[in-house]
């Protein structure tokens, strides 16, 4: 792979989106790579396609490979076979890049960086595609399995293990709503501080600067952007007005349902959305204690409570494991567990093909460990809100199965939740689910635990 000087390369995104894919390709995430390339000398129009094409090549490998490896008899070079992909996304998914840009600029690019020899395959393969697929929206005759869950991985681009999960539990239909679903590129939610202001202000300071934004009905906090520009040059973000969190999270706070003058702990606080809603919902009066394990992470939450001026929050490094010391301390606890991340799929693009193979049972074993611990800092009556951004059954509903074995004193209790995500909520076990395909939101776990009510519903 020939990578250019950097004194002879216009910053270009298709070039630098290929470069990305390289880095992906090793191992990095893909937030990490694209806070690398979006660099301060790229226009807008430019910072979009990159983070479209880094962004969107990723969820669709597996079904440009498909196509690839359809249209070339041989499979071609791994750098060759980036190029590709690159230029099969804009063809098959950027209605707004003509066609003859798209093939044009990724020949030129392949020629330039992989070699004269490879721009005839590229130019075919990438013609041969539009004579198949015709006019948007494309319609390419994909060659697909005759297993169901094969076939829907592949026309989908996901690992057939996170397909067959999400059969069992939803069904054919909604498996490919909820696939398509995360195909999409993420929308952005904020959550307004009531402590410096309120929704209707902000909204008026955003239409003012030409930000599109709106409400969101289910969250009392919440508001929709849905075009506006670089985040930090928002009214209100030095400010503190409001911080980005997504609408499925903003709910896990309201399910803990904090109040002023309670002690609460956040034992996975990084990187602070949460703990600083706690604070906001409590009216900063109280203590809300913030414990991650890394020093880094957890300087992350005392930028954002700084700037969202919040005075109630502590902290604490560590492993919660080992908090021996908070034994029956709290009113309140928030166990937002480290967790596969199936339901944020959309925005860790290359999360989906990390777990086509890894083992989640290390993950289960620390979320059972942590589970474990912060059951005992509650105190009798106490609430304990389990959380985890994953659609996978070992570490939601399984979890709480064990817990509760193991722990007779406790029940989960129904939270209240608005009419419009009442499906959300399991009127057997007690449990929430927010289905993407459903509720248009992260996909989130969340069981309400309390300790030692007698009148608490049965266990699960």
């Amino acid at each position: 792979m020939r990578k250019l000087s950097a004194r002879s390369i216009p910053a270009d995104p298709r070039y630098l989106a290929w470069l990305a894919l390289g880095d992906i390709a090793t191992g990095q995430c893909t937030d990490q790579v694209l806070a690398k390339y979006l660099t301060d000398d790229l226009a807008l129009p430019d910072r979009r396609l990159l983070m479209e094409l880094v962004c969107g090549v990723t969820r669709q490998r597996g079904f440009l490979n498909a196509v690839i490896d359809q249209l070339v008899p041989r499979s071609p070079p791994t750098p060759v076979r980036w190029w590709l992909q690159v230029g099969l996304y804009q063809l098959h998914f950027c209605q707004q890049i003509p066609d003859f840009a798209a093939v044009d600029t990724t020949v030129e690019w392949v020629g330039q960086t992989v070699g004269r020899r490879w721009v005839g395959l590229v130019n075919a393969v990438l013609r041969n595609y539009l004579r198949l697929a015709g006019h948007h929206p494309r319609q390419f005759p994909l060659k697909l399995p005759a297993e169901p869950v094969r076939a829907l991985a592949r026309q989908y681009s996901y690992p057939v293990r996170l397909v067959a999960t999400w059969l069992t539990q939803v069904g054919a239909t909604e498996t490919a709503q909820l696939c398509q679903w995360f195909n999409q590129a993420p929308e952005m939610y904020l959550r307004v501080n009531p402590l410096r202001t309120d929704i209707h202000t902000l909204l008026i300071q955003f239409q003012q600067v030409g930000i599109k934004a709106a409400a969101v009905p289910h969250l009392p906090q919440g508001i929709k952007v849905t075009d506006g520009g670089r985040v930090t040059d928002w009214p209100g973000f030095r400010e503190g007005h409001w911080l980005v969190q997504d609408a499925a999270a903003q709910w896990v706070s309201l399910i803990l349902d904090p109040q002023p003058g309670e002690t609460v702990m956040d034992a996975c606080a990084a990187p602070g959305g949460k703990t600083t809603h706690i604070a906001e919902l409590m009216g900063d009066r109280g203590v809300v204690w913030a414990a991650d394990i890394r020093a880094q992470r957890l300087a992350q939450v005392q930028e954002n409570v700084q700037r969202l001026g919040l005075t109630c929050v502590r902290y604490r490094l560590g492993d919660a494991r080992s908090f021996g010391d908070w034994q029956g301390l709290a009113d309140r606890v928030l166990l937002d567990v480290p967790c596969s991340g199936w339901g944020t799929l959309h925005r860790h693009p290359e999360a989906r093909w990390r777990w086509a193979t890894q083992d989640v049972t290390p993950l289960v074993q620390t979320q059972q460990e942590l589970l474990q611990a912060a059951a005992t800092w509650v105190k009798p009556g106490g609430i304990l809100v389990y959380a985890t951004c994953t659609l996978n059954p070992q570490e939601n509903l399984q979890q709480m199965q064990t817990f509760l074995a193991r722990h007779p004193g406790w029940a989960v209790v129904p939270p209240v939740l608005p009419a419009e995500l009442s499906s959300a909520l399991d009127p057997h076990t007690h449990t929430v689910t927010f289905w993407p395909q459903r509720h248009d939101m992260d996909g989130f776990f969340v069981a309400k635990l309390v300790r030692g009510w007698a009148d608490a519903p049965k266990p699960l």
